[in-house]
Parts: C-alpha cells; sequence; structure tokens
C-alpha cells in the first residue's frame, strides 16, 4: 500500500473532500466501494484535521479560563 504525500495526484482532491464533509452520513457511501489504500489514505488527514480542530478548541478553553476564571470564580 502506497501512503500519499502532498505530490500524489488524487492528495488535493481528497483533502478537499475532507475539508469540507464532516458528516459520517458523506462517508458512509464510500467506506463500501473505496480500497483499503483509498480509505487509508482519506483517514489520515482526517485525523489530523480533528486533532488540529482539537488542540484549536483546547487552546481555546484554556484562554477563555485564564481570563474568565474557573467555575467558583464566576459563581461570585
Amino acid at each position: 500500500m502506497q501512503l500519499w504525500d502532498k505530490n500524489h495526484p488524487r492528495f488535493d482532491k481528497m483533502l478537499a473532500f475532507c475539508r469540507s464533509n464532516n458528516s459520517y452520513d458523506s462517508y458512509r457511501p464510500l467506506v463500501e466501494t473505496l480500497s483499503a489504500e483509498w480509505f487509508c489514505n482519506m483517514a489520515i488527514p482526517l485525523c489530523r484535521i480533528t486533532d488540529r480542530m482539537l488542540a484549536s478548541y483546547l487552546q481555546c478553553l484554556e484562554q477563555q479560563f485564564v481570563t474568565q476564571g474557573g467555575v467558583k470564580e464566576r459563581i461570585m
């Protein structure tokens, strides 16, 4: 199996699809029709996109905690 890098001819199209589709319903028909290579090469960017989104969310929560305090500080 070949791991696609950014120079692979299918990479840009696949990455654009991953960035614009965030529902399993978009991927459900593909899961049964894609080869193992396609499926794995689609899963890797999805994991990276999800990781970046979660890291950004945690950073936002941390900043919110620093500026607004925790639950006890908000009650008072």
